[in-house]
């Protein structure tokens, strides 16, 4: 099988390849494995593995990033949640990863000689990271907020609406007297 699926990802990895290999492909993505290479090689995850691995050299520091990730996720109820509040989360592990590296780069820039130029172009580039952080942290607040609003209202209704029953059905039980 393994052969195979290689043998289809080499047909269909260039320019112009037939419609028999697209087809053999499209039929490999709706397999089981095909779910879950294509879960696997998502947008938002694949751009944070390569940050992760260009953040450091070190498997260690690697490791310890996708593992504070996780707990992160986790915390945050990654699994349970809607699909457009998962990538909003995801959205704001990365920008924090990115101000966090930051923040090193930074305090290495500044800590040693360097010009105003200099001086100014890490800090306004700090204070970008902190808004880009800032505005996924409201997004994903409002967005929740917003869905937990929608459900409190459709209980409301939901509750209304039995009360409205209940409340024809005494009507209906008075007229048949």
């Amino acid at each position: 099988m393994e052969k195979e699926i290689t043998a289809i990802v080499e047909r269909t990895d260039k320019e112009n390849p037939k419609q028999a290999d697209i087809a053999a492909m499209r039929r490999f993505l709706d397999t089981e494995r095909g779910l879950a290479t294509v879960k696997a090689n998502e947008p938002t995850r694949a751009t944070m593995d390569a940050f992760i691995n260009s953040y450091s050299s070190s498997e260690l520091t690697r490791e310890t990033q996708r593992r504070n990730l996780k707990l992160r996720r986790e915390e945050l109820d990654y699994a349970s949640e809607s699909t457009i509040v998962r990538m909003l989360i995801d959205q704001v592990l990365l920008c924090q990863m990115r101000l966090i590296q930051f923040e090193v780069t930074h305090a290495n820039r500044t800590n040693e000689s360097h010009s105003f130029a200099a001086g100014i172009y890490y800090e306004k580039r700090l204070s970008f990271m902190h808004r880009r952080f800032l505005r996924a942290v409201e997004t994903l607040a409002k967005v929740k907020r917003l869905l937990s609003e929608t459900e409190y209202r459709e209980q409301q209704a939901k509750h209304t609406r039995g009360q409205a029953t209940l409340t024809s059905q005494k009507l209906l039980k008075n007229l048949t007297r």
